[in-house]
């Protein structure tokens, strides 16, 4: 799994770059990886990604796919309806299905934790 975040240094502790979305801090993690968010992030999302692909999907291979659908039920960056159409084109013949149903799970499980 791959994090990503739009920060100002290369330090973990870098401030988030102001260019980054509506707000100064949005954070969306797997929550199974990372338990607990600092204290200066005003918004952040967790959903356990990797025991949901796991215990629900069957497959870890998908977390990528929950953590997608967290990110545009969290920021609506990209519409719902473009990007199921992305994920059928882009994914291997007779993966859509698995595919969409993780990115659906991670769209209705995602919660804010701050």
């Amino acid at each position: 799994m791959k994090v990503t975040s739009s920060a100002s240094a290369e330090s973990l502790d870098a401030p988030v770059d102001p260019r980054f979305g509506r707000c100064a801090f949005l954070l969306i993690v797997d929550s199974d990886l990372v338990p607990s968010v600092p204290e200066y992030v005003n918004q952040a999302w967790g959903i356990k990604a990797t025991s949901l692909a796991r215990n629900r999907m069957g497959a870890t291979i998908v977390c990528n796919m929950i953590m997608l659908g967290a990110l545009c039920k969290v920021t609506g960056v990209v519409s719902r309806n473009a990007l199921e159409t992305a994920i059928t084109a882009a994914v291997p013949k007779g993966k859509e299905d698995l595919n969409l149903k993780a990115f659906d799970l991670g769209f209705n499980e995602i919660r804010q934790v701050t």
